[in-house]
Order: C-alpha cells, then sequence, then structure tokens
C-alpha cells in the first residue's frame, strides 16, 4: 500500500509532516504535564507513609513513567532531527506515529512494569480529572496511530525489510551504530551469555530508580 494510500484514512499523515510532528511536539508536552504532577502526588505519598521503602509501588511507577515520558520525547526529536535531514520517510513517520499512540495510552491507561504490575497516573496522586484532559490532548493520536491500515503497513515495510538490525533510518551515528551492532552479537552468542546480559541490565535498572529517586525526592 503506499503511503498516498495510507494517508487517506489518516489525518495526521494526511497533513503534512510539520503537522504530525506539530502533534507529536504538543502530545510531549501534555506527557510532560502528566510526570510533574505525577513527581507532585508521589513526593507527598513518600512523605505520608514515611519513606520511599513504604511507596515502593508509586515510587516505582514513576521511574516507569519518567521513562515512557524521555521516551516520547527523544522519539520526537528524532523525528525532527530525520526531518531536516531529508530523511523520515513513510516508514520512519509511522513509527513514530504508532509509537506516540502505544506510549500515550499506556500514559493515560497504565504502564505495565512487569507481567504482573500495572502503575496508573491515580495511584501516583494525578486526579482522575487531569488525566481525563490527558485523554483528551492524545485522542487523535491513539486512535490513528493505533489504527489497523498503520500496524498493517508497517507490518508490510518490515517483511521486506529481514534481516536488519533496525528498521527505518535509526538516526544513530557511526559510533551508536557500531555499539548496536556489537550488541546484537553479544546478545546472539548464546544462552549463558545472554544470561549475563539480562543481570546486568537488572543492575542497571535498580542504578535506574535509584538515580531517578535521587533525582525526585532528595
Amino acid at each position: 500500500m503506499p503511503i498516498a494510500k495510507l494517508k487517506a484514512g489518516t489525518d495526521l499523515l494526511s497533513g503534512g509532516v510539520d503537522r504530525l510532528l506539530a502533534r507529536t511536539a504538543a502530545a510531549v508536552d501534555s506527557a510532560e504535564r502528566v510526570l510533574g504532577l505525577a513527581k507532585a502526588g508521589v513526593r507527598i505519598k513518600i512523605q505520608e507513609l514515611g519513606g520511599i521503602d513504604q511507596a515502593q509501588h508509586a515510587a516505582h511507577g514513576l521511574a516507569w513513567l519518567a521513562t515512557t515520558v524521555e521516551g516520547l520525547r527523544q522519539m520526537q526529536s528524532w523525528g525532527a532531527r530525520l526531518t531536516e535531514e531529508g530523511s523520515f520517510g513513510e516508514f520512519e513517520q509511522l513509527i513514530l506515529l504508532a509509537a506516540f499512540a502505544e506510549y500515550s495510552a499506556q500514559i493515560a491507561g497504565g504502564i505495565p512494569m512487569n507481567q504482573g504490575e500495572i502503575i496508573r497516573a491515580e495511584a501516583m496522586g494525578v486526579a482522575r480529572a487531569d488525566v481525563r484532559r490527558y485523554e483528551d490532548a492524545v485522542a487523535d493520536l491513539i486512535e490513528e496511530g493505533g489504527a489497523q491500515r498503520v500496524k498493517s503497513r508497517l507490518a508490510e515495510l518490515i517483511k521486506d525489510t529481514q534481516g536488519a538490525t533496525t528498521y527505518g533510518v535509526s538516526g544513530l551515528d557511526d559510533v551508536h551504530s557500531e555499539i548496536h551492532d556489537q550488541m546484537r552479537k553479544f546478545s546472539e552468542a548464546g544462552d549463558a551469555i545472554g544470561g549475563c546480559t539480562l543481570s546486568i541490565l537488572d543492575q542497571f535498572g535498580q542504578a535506574r530508580l535509584d538515580a531517578l529517586s535521587a533525582a525526585f525526592f532528595d
């Protein structure tokens, strides 16, 4: 399906790159407002409960929310950078739209922290009225980016690039491209090494939580 046909059913894509990036930039601003409210709410919970250990669900959730918002911020920067370079094509636009749809929906409805635990904005002290305002602000992105036609077109493009280590233009410089390639080779080297990799990532995850907690509450 050529992008002209796809755009006919998606207002954000049919409006051109500038409109798409303007909407995703506005969505980042909306997500950052939710994050600001969550920081304030979790701070109050920690004070009321007597420490961060007593408010682990909310504090851990705040780290996940902050990571999700940062992911949206970086996706927005990626799209803007590729546009300046003249390489923000169909594949990249669809990736951006789909990413904003999924992660905006998670911020609004709940972020899965593991298979059995979901953090919702209300659990971090964000008022339901503020969550509703956020939902209204990103409703078009969630609807259009989550549409089956977008997913189907992405699947077609991915199918045509089998064996690739990234999809679309990654925007990575030479150094980070080499790191990416080396990490893929490392992860494919065997189960034992893969287990070691997961252990290392677990440590980085704890470090991330500690760093975010220190940044938000110290």
